[in-house]
């Protein structure tokens, strides 16, 4: 994720030179003209500037954003900094957290979140929507990652876990955002406990068009192509990095270890006007 939103999930792959897309414009359809995870219009603001300021930032932020390859970046070991089509991105949605599981519902369309902006369509391996609810255990490396907010300054060193969460800046795709894209602060506190969220400081990723004021980072998932997540089926296993960030300003290079997440639902469908840009 250029998240800084850079912390990619899923099994390491290499960037993949045989993933290349027809050049041209993808139309700005990009990270930044994000729909609800439902497949819905959606927030076309997701990173808190007006959508045309975000059109053209792709949120790999790639060296080799039309698929070719030819560059390796060890803070991505899924590949999509090096190449945005190298695998797949997931935006997350925050469901559930108990003690010992995370369930996240995670949204792949190859129309708002993946390859670059002068994309005119994508590669066959990306020709899928999917909806797919997973279960992910919990330990304490993914809560410590999850559990933080940006700040351009510090003071504060932490953020209390309460209600005041919801004046930080929220994504669409930040904890805080349940599936139904309405805001409820206390998925925070389920996931992280009681307390605070410590400060990261992250001036960069906090300044426009995407936002200037502390945030919670938004979330995905990157899965690699093989072996394609278009045949998931309920209990199958999903393997992966999580990313966070601000999305369309970074979102690979903050990475966890490899996690492993069980399908507790899913809904695929081809897309069914590739040619027109269209799933």
């Amino acid at each position: 994720m250029s998240l800084s939103l850079r912390s990619v999930l899923l099994p390491a792959l290499l960037c993949a030179a045989g993933c290349g897309d027809p050049p041209g414009g993808h139309g700005g359809d990009d990270l930044a003209c994000c729909p609800d995870l439902g497949g819905g219009a959606g927030d076309p603001d997701l990173a808190g500037g007006g959508a045309q300021d975000l059109a053209r930032a792709d949120l790999a932020g790639g060296h080799d954003p039309d698929g070719g390859g030819g560059c390796s970046d060890g803070t991505s070991p899924s590949g999509y900094k090096c190449d945005p089509w190298g695998a797949h991105l997931y935006m997350s949605r925050f469901v559930s957290a108990s003690a010992t599981t995370l369930r996240l519902q995670l949204l792949h369309d190859p129309t708002q979140a993946e390859g670059n902006p002068s994309d005119d369509t994508w590669p066959l391996e990306h020709d899928y929507w999917q909806l797919v609810t997973v279960d992910f255990p919990i330990d304490d490396a993914l809560r410590s990652f999850l559990c933080v907010a940006f700040a351009r300054t510090t003071p504060p060193d932490s953020f209390p876990i309460d209600a005041s969460l919801a004046d930080l800046y929220l994504g669409t795709n930040s904890l805080p955002i349940t599936p139904q894209g309405t805001t409820r602060w206390q998925n925070v506190q389920d996931l992280c406990g009681n307390g605070s969220l410590p400060a990261l400081l992250k001036p960069e990723l906090l300044m426009g068009p995407f936002v200037d004021s502390p945030a919670l980072p938004d979330v995905v998932v990157v899965i690699p192509l093989l072996p394609s997540p278009r045949t998931l089926t309920v209990g199958a296993e999903v393997t992966g990095w999580v990313a966070r960030g601000i999305l369309g300003a970074d979102e690979d290079s903050e990475l966890v270890p490899t996690i492993r997440g069980k399908v507790i639902e899913v809904q695929t469908r081809a897309c069914a006007q590739r040619a027109q840009g269209i799933c």
